[in-house]
């Protein structure tokens, strides 16, 4: 006995038990409970709820149940956990503040956007919405795969076979170990909209799709707003996208009221009252008289009556900065797919692509259902018509049969009868043989065969069946589409209070002013407010659509990274002082770099005077929180010298203080990390050194400069080469002379210099053009010499 059981026994260490352990749990959440399929937006839970209440025929036109009954059909069949979290999750079903389109009708106290709970379930009652049975339509023609329940004694749907984007639809929140998904509600005519788009080209763009979908549809509506940004977050598929309230004023008696008649989405109005009645008896808000909340079962009415002679623009923006009168839904769109095995962050255009797939699926599944059955149906009925044909036949080897068995036997040996069609002969009643039923069989007939020639098509054909997927879409959209509920506005005025908390300034006026951030290769860096630039005349400059919500960066000769926004330092004149970047940045040595995180660059490429070159992704940049961090590994002495912003696909190009020039792609460098060193820029020989670096995004010149003057070189004398090499001739130098610098231009640019507080301005068609065997040109302008930035005229 003690053999056998040491038999049993399986030697394992505990480190490689419990990984395995918890990766097998982990996985078990991730799958099984906390993540909606990307198919139907559903987690199992939900699936569950609706299948078993499909189960009970709680139809939207039959009768109420008790919801204890459906949480024990649940919990008896499909999902053996607590009767709590069943019953929370069909409560959520069916409240209109938490499903953009619920799926459950309930009858009985369901819980309030005042976070009152829900009765026990011995008192509520449910049934499903007309809609949520579109998502079980079909569910027994065998369109998706089904699985064992827990116990192996019954079968469960692995995903329900929906007509609409539930995902999208009504979005989900979840919380997995490691991982989260929280999906916005969106209005279904958009939605689907955007499916009958790619549907009819695949290919179609996030623009094209954004012009459909204009951002979350929350069904306690509110306003979003920054369209940009709300276009990142869809592309990327996860990011902030800010809600506000919708609020507008009255007057009564002199008396200024601010009403609020929608709150952002999950918003509860009950804490959100006794917030601004707490922010207002700690006077963190001042001149407000009193607060009401008027609300009703329809309507949201919160009424705040301010004290005559109160600004409402100050408590507004109070209002938004204290309480949760503005908020942010923070998108992180994971979801299952592969069958709803793999959890992937998925974008707008791929959450839609994939339904698509998914009712394609569907359809070609239900397809070749109802292709069989109409198939043996027409098997059937040709039995029919030929045993109609022969019926005295029939009916005397009927009669002269002694068994069923017998007869059945005869009837397929002796007319070619297949046994189906013996079978359903010997259960035909007298009266089928009446000339009506015979009509009936005869376009009964004819029917079938148009439906099966019908099936066919849609099942050899892509393009036939994606006109079923658009009918049926069509149909949802007409039956349950409805108007959008959340305003998305793009001139929204928000509120910004300066530092003495009393002046209050728009939007367009302050918190997204438009500004130009000039900065100096001497770092004599300003920040220009475009409204209140009037010595420089604005079509000087191609202005940037930036504002002071940008981040700013600078980066020190050691490697030293820090940002902030370009609130936090103020405008300047062109004569007032700059940015002391040692002071507002709290950096150490001397800056190298600045400029803003925006769309203009995909990677930062650095160069250090020890000729080693690093590219960096501003993804890694933006996220950085803890600044000053480092952003290079350097060795012993080494500083970096150049740093340039640069897109895929440019060129980037390494100068040499003895005259070399080196052109190349920037694929050539690989992204690294922020603490790796760099690689060999340019192939120099003893004693040279490296000069500076630039880039090309197809400009036709470059111009480079020495500390004796300059000249313009053709693109078409360059040739792009390899990171590493040695590169080509870029000029010819005099003893003394050392390469400094080179810029890429268009002709016609206008290159300028901000100097002693005037703008020094040259044109490159005043620039000699030569080859690059020849010598530079003198340049008159001495303030030019030390590398410009260059507009477009």
């Amino acid at each position: 006995m003690k053999e056998k059981n040491q038999e049993k026994i399986i030697s394992k260490s505990i480190e490689e038990e419990i990984t395995q352990s918890y990766i097998d749990y982990s996985m078990s959440v991730i799958v099984s409970r906390a993540l909606p399929d990307v198919r139907d937006g559903l987690k199992p839970v939900l699936r569950r709820i609706l299948f078993s209440m499909y189960g009970l025929k709680l139809f939207h036109n039959s009768s109420f149940k008790k919801s204890a009954a459906v949480v024990g059909e649940v919990l008896g069949k499909y999902h053996p956990h607590g009767d709590s979290s069943v019953y929370e999750a069909l409560v959520r079903l069916t409240q209109d503040f938490s499903l953009r389109y619920p799926l459950v009708e309930g009858q009985g106290n369901f819980g309030s956007i005042d976070g009152d709970g829900a009765a026990a379930m011995r008192y509520t009652e449910a049934r499903l919405t007309k809609l949520a049975e579109e998502m079980l339509q079909d569910i027994q023609m065998q369109t998706v795969d089904w699985r064992d329940n827990y116990d192996n004694s019954k079968q469960e749907p692995v995903v329900l076979p929906t007509k609409f984007p539930n995902h999208l639809c009504n979005g989900t929140m979840g919380i997995a170990v490691g991982m989260a998904t929280n999906m916005a509600p969106h209005n279904l005519t958009e939605v689907i909209d955007a499916c009958l788009l790619l549907l009819e080209n695949k290919e179609a763009t996030f623009d094209e799709i954004m012009n459909i979908i204009k951002g979350p549809d929350f069904p306690t509506g509110g306003i979003i707003y920054d369209s940009e940004n709300i276009k990142n977050v869809y592309q990327k598929g996860k990011g902030g996208i800010p809600v506000r309230g919708k609020v507008s004023t009255e007057e009564d008696n002199g008396k200024e009221k601010i009403v609020i008649s929608q709150l952002p989405y999950q918003v509860n109005k009950s804490t959100l009252v006794s917030k601004i009645g707490e922010l207002v008896s700690t006077k963190k808000i001042e001149g407000v008289d009193d607060i009401t909340d008027e609300s009703n079962k329809s309507n949201i009415r919160i009424v705040i009556t301010l004290k005559k002679g109160t600004d409402k623009d100050s408590v507004l923006t109070l209002l938004y900065k204290y309480t949760d009168l503005q908020t942010n839904f923070n998108i992180n769109n994971v979801a299952l797919i592969d069958k709803g095995i793999q959890p992937q962050l998925l974008n707008i255009k791929d959450l839609l692509l994939h339904f698509i797939d998914f009712r394609r699926e569907v359809i070609y599944n239900r397809s070749v259902f109802q292709l069989n059955k109409a198939e043996d149906r027409l098997h059937i009925l040709l039995g029919l018509e030929k045993a109609i044909d022969i019926l005295d036949d029939v009916i005397e080897t009927i009669r002269g049969s002694q068994t069923r068995q017998e007869a059945k036997d005869a009837l397929i040996k002796n007319f070619e009868f297949s046994e189906p069609q013996a079978e359903y002969i010997l259960m035909l009643r007298l009266q089928t043989l009446v000339g009506l039923e015979i009509q009936k069989i005869i376009d009964e007939k004819k029917e079938k065969e148009e439906l099966i020639e019908y099936l066919r098509e849609v099942i050899n054909n892509p393009e036939k069946l994606d006109e079923v997927v658009i009918d049926e879409l069509i149909y949802i959209k007409d039956e349950y589409g409805d108007d959008r509920r959340t305003e998305v506005s793009e001139s929204l005025e928000v509120y910004q209070l300066d530092d003495s908390v009393k002046n209050l300034k728009r939007l367009e006026e302050l918190q997204k002013e438009k500004v130009i951030l000039w900065m100096g290769d001497d770092f004599e860096t300003k920040i220009l407010y475009q409204t209140r630039l009037n010595i420089i005349p604005e079509n000087t400059f191609e202005i940037k659509h930036i504002h002071n919500q940008y981040k700013i960066f600078a980066i020190s000769k050691t490697g030293e990274l820090v940002i902030k926004r370009i609130k936090d330092f103020g405008g300047h004149n062109i004569k007032g002082n700059g940015i002391d970047f040692k002071k507002d940045f709290n950096l150490n040595e001397d800056i190298v770099f600045s400029d803003i995180i925006d769309e203009d660059f995909d990677y930062l490429v650095l160069l250090t005077d020890k000729n080693n070159i690093k590219k960096v992704s501003k993804e890694l940049i933006d996220k950085l929180k803890k600044t000053p961090t480092k952003i290079m590994g350097l060795g012993n002495g080494e500083s970096i010298i150049k740093i340039q912003k640069i897109k895929e696909n440019d060129n980037v190009g390494i100068l040499s203080q003895e005259g070399m020039i080196l052109m190349f792609q920037e694929s050539n460098i690989r992204p690294s990390g922020k603490t790796a060193g760099g690689v060999k820029a340019i192939d120099l020989d003893e004693g040279e050194k490296v000069a500076n670096m630039f880039t090309n995004r197809g400009e036709p010149f470059i111009f480079i400069h020495t500390n004796k003057g300059g000249k313009l070189i053709s693109m078409e004398d360059m040739k792009i080469q390899k990171r590493g090499q040695a590169g080509l001739v870029a000029t010819k130098l005099d003893s003394n002379e050392k390469l400094l610098g080179g810029i890429s231009i268009d002709e016609g640019a206008v290159m300028m210099k901000l100097s002693n507080g005037k703008m020094v301005e040259i044109h490159s068609n005043d620039i000699p053009l030569k080859d690059r065997n020849t010598k530079p040109g003198k340049i008159t302008e001495k303030e030019i010499l030390s590398a410009f930035k260059p507009w477009r005229e």
